[in-house]
């Protein structure tokens, strides 16, 4: 089961449907968190996803399995990213990262969530951003100035990218700020041109 993930303006929201335990997502591949030699890129690898990122981000797993609508499936960043989610007794509460950004720096955030009544609906209904692929599948992709937890956090540009893949989706919430935030959104949108699901 993953966590019920609700975006109120980007913020993330997770209840458990039931009391399960948490295990950890499998992360990078073993050699993920190492720079690969002098090409300056890293690798996040499930046994579903892949995608490459600069060497200067880390990944930071967190929890999954501890609900049923979505998971946290990683956050990158260029410097520590305190937990998102905190278990209670009867749920599991994920917020927006709090740590804030370094002139800069850069948190990302990927997450799966699924949509079972997709086909019984439209299914970019409300989904912001323009039209556009990647790893082949539909998508929509939109940047913009800084609103909510990545402005409260000291952002200066944001990027979301929506990706439908089977039943769900898969949503990246990046969060950039200045100086060089313009040269850190290509960099996020490298990232996704190297994503395979």
């Amino acid at each position: 089961m993953r966590a019920a993930l609700a975006p109120v303006g980007l913020l993330l929201t997770v209840l458990l449907m039931s009391a399960c335990g948490a295990s950890t997502v499998g992360g990078p591949s073993p050699d993920g968190n190492r720079a690969a030699g002098r090409g300056q890129l890293r690798t996040f690898s499930l046994s579903w996803l892949s995608f490459r990122y600069p060497a200067s981000w880390r990944a930071y797993p967190q929890p999954d399995d501890v609900g049923s609508f979505a998971s946290v499936l990683t956050v990158l960043s260029d410097r520590p990213v305190s937990n998102l989610c905190k278990r209670g007794p009867q749920s599991v509460n994920c917020e927006p990262p709090r740590d804030q950004l370094r002139p800069g720096g850069v948190v990302v955030l990927w997450v799966e969530s699924d949509t079972p009544d997709q086909a019984h609906s439209p299914v970019w209904e409300g989904v912001p951003g323009t039209p556009t692929t990647v790893a082949g599948l539909d998508a929509r992709v939109q940047t913009s100035l800084a609103q909510d937890w990545c402005n409260a956090i000291g952002g200066t540009r944001e990027l979301e990218a929506n990706v439908l893949r089977n039943k769900g989706m898969v949503t990246v919430w990046a969060c950039m700020a200045d100086p060089h935030a313009m040269q850190t959104q290509a960099r996020v949108q490298a990232m996704l041109t190297t994503a395979t699901f």
